[in-house]
């Protein structure tokens, strides 16, 4: 019998990170500074290519910058929502305390 071949498994995307598509997005502002910069003519090339780096080096950083904004105020809104659960929880666990407390006193003074 013929062997089946094994199918190589696929590699997953290491390269898949929040930080890819501002990096991308840098890259290309920078391309397309460099582009319309260099249509222009409007100076010689190292001066056309250090503006396309600073295009590139500020989406970046700026990117970055609204990346941890937005994360920091989604971790901070999920901690909130995680203590009102746990305050939730509490209250519920001592209701019930209270309740079975309740529950045993008067079993007590039927009792007697």
């Amino acid at each position: 019998m013929a062997k089946e071949k094994e199918k190589p498994k696929k590699k997953k995307n290491k390269g898949a990170t929040p930080v890819s598509p501002v990096f991308q997005m840098g890259i290309l502002a920078g391309c397309i500074t460099f582009i319309v910069l260099y249509i222009n003519k409007s100076a010689d090339l190292s001066t056309i290519l250090f503006r396309s780096f600073l295009i590139f080096i500020g989406i970046t950083i700026a990117g970055g910058i609204v990346m941890v904004v937005f994360f920091s105020i989604l971790l901070s809104n999920r901690q909130k929502e995680e203590e009102e659960m746990r305050k939730a929880q509490e209250e519920k666990e001592r209701e019930l305390r209270e309740a079975e407390e309740r529950a045993a006193a008067e079993q007590q003074n039927h009792g007697q």
